[in-house]
């Protein structure tokens, strides 16, 4: 149901895409092994290109913090009862804090992500992010769906990728085997959902209408579920944005 509430919203960044970066957003069934249309120029995938290495840079600029720990007020207060050796102790301390979680982006090799995610928000106007264990995914438009309430928040988000089947617990290939179009495949599709309902977050996976077990997890806050949907274009009552390349579209 909301894939196809999203069509039209798919089919402009398509246009989009083709006329500037085509590998950006697909046609459905599209695989690395199809061709894709070149454009008769490269002005656009030059312009997105170096937009989004710009984003890039105010967001993770090399060898440098983007950002500052600092105590609260709580804290600076008691700080002002203590000693000057305290004080300097707690910003030696919050400094090392500061380079660790450096270290630890550089680790997950953050930025590869979000550059491609910086040029969905360009071209498509949306894109998602979701946190894992040891760094950050990032979904294509077409393989995702998000509703919103009329101020912007997510209510749901659903997520769709091909996996491996030896990847899949025993559990689930076993009730897989039943169905023969599955069980000669190698490939299988999972859902990720994330649904918002009385003041909670629930999150499950699903494979051919099957729950993962171990996959249900419940969230209290928008900021604790890994889905992080973002939009170029912020409108009231629309579940998705529209990237800058459409408001140029003309030109290209």
């Amino acid at each position: 149901k909301l894939d196809a509430d999203r069509s039209g919203v798919i089919d402009r960044a398509r246009e989009c895409s083709k006329l500037t970066i085509p590998s950006v957003v697909t046609d459905d069934g599209h695989t690395e092994t199809d061709d894709l249309t070149t454009p008769y120029q490269a002005v656009g995938s030059r312009l997105v290109s170096n937009l989004a290495s710009k984003l890039l840079l105010a967001l993770l600029p090399p060898n440098t913090s983007f950002f500052r720990l600092l105590p609260n007020d709580e804290v600076n207060s008691t700080l002002q009862q203590q000693e000057q050796g305290a004080v300097d102790e707690l910003e030696k301390n919050l400094v090392l804090l500061e380079q660790a979680m450096m270290k630890q982006i550089e680790r997950e090799a953050l930025r590869v992500p979000i550059f491609e995610a910086c040029k969905s928000l360009i071209i498509g106007g949306n894109a998602l992010l979701y946190k894992t264990e040891t760094g950050i995914k990032s979904y294509k438009m077409e393989n995702y769906v998000v509703s919103r309430d009329f101020s912007g928040n997510p209510v749901e988000i659903i997520a769709k990728e091909a996996v491996t089947r030896d990847t899949l617990p025993e559990d689930i290939l076993t009730q897989l085997a039943n169905d023969p179009e599955i069980a000669d495949s190698s490939t299988v599709t999972i859902y990720t959902r994330a649904i918002y309902k009385e003041g909670t977050w629930y999150e499950f996976q699903e494979v051919e209408e099957i729950i993962v077990e171990g996959s249900e997890l419940t969230y209290k806050n928008i900021r604790e579920i890994p889905f992080i949907p973002l939009r170029w274009t912020s409108i009231n009552g629309e579940n998705y944005g529209r990237g800058l390349v459409e408001q140029y579209l003309g030109d290209f």
